[in-house]
């Protein structure tokens, strides 16, 4: 879990502060950032690192979405710049992009149409009939998955990563496999026995056995 989430937690905050905060930068302030990475990269990078090390429970939601916004500025540098392995860049871009998604998707379960179904589902009791179950479970899900991808995608797109969108659009199992890819190279024993054996099966199911050789051919 992300060191932003986590701070949530400790202040007993609200995502959607940081959330808000996150998209009112506005996109001429990204642009600019994006246009001078070349000359401020370092600085970026020691202001980032300065702020984990001083993170405490009075860091405010905008405090945490500049956090965001620099580890993405980072992630665009990555691309342009980077001898580091492929799979492991794109991992490193895009992860800040998938954290803001998951704060979505939570806060998404907490209003509207996925609150309701909550309650739905919650007020049945065991011999509730299987069948409508299945099909609101089916329906949370695509609303999920819409919300993920939207803000994902909006995340990326604001920060030039495009070839990572076109990926995602167009090839969704691959840019799976190498997100997968570079999240292991970064340390090569964060997954243990069970875990691999439990993606392999689920890339397996999702996408066929000619992607899982992929995996380990990479």
């Amino acid at each position: 879990m992300s060191s932003e989430v986590n701070m949530v937690k400790k202040k007993d905050g609200r995502p959607s502060e940081i959330l808000e905060a996150f998209f009112a930068i506005p996109a001429a302030e990204i642009r600019e950032a994006i246009e001078s990475l070349p000359r401020s990269i370092d600085e970026i990078r020691f202001t980032e690192k300065k702020f984990h090390r001083h993170q405490n429970s009075a860091t405010t939601a905008t405090e945490i979405a500049y956090s965001l916004h620099r580890r993405l500025l980072s992630g665009n540098h990555m691309v342009e710049y980077s001898a580091l392995p492929p799979d492991l860049v794109l991992f490193s871009a895009t992860l800040p992009a998938f954290e803001i998604a998951e704060m979505a998707c939570g806060e998404a379960c907490e209003n509207g149409r996925l609150s309701e179904l909550s309650e739905i589902v919650s007020s049945w009791d065991e011999g509730h009939e299987s069948c409508e179950a299945g099909h609101l479970v089916k329906e949370s899900e695509c609303i999920l998955c819409s919300v993920h991808d939207t803000v994902f995608l909006e995340t990326l797109g604001r920060y030039g990563l495009h070839e990572y969108i076109e990926l995602y659009e167009n090839n969704r199992p691959l840019y799976e496999i190498r997100s997968e890819v570079g999240r292991r190279l970064i340390d090569p024993d964060l997954v243990d026995q069970e875990e691999n054996e439990s993606i392999t099966a689920d890339f397996r199911k999702h996408f066929g056995p000619d992607f899982v050789d992929e995996v380990t051919r990479r």
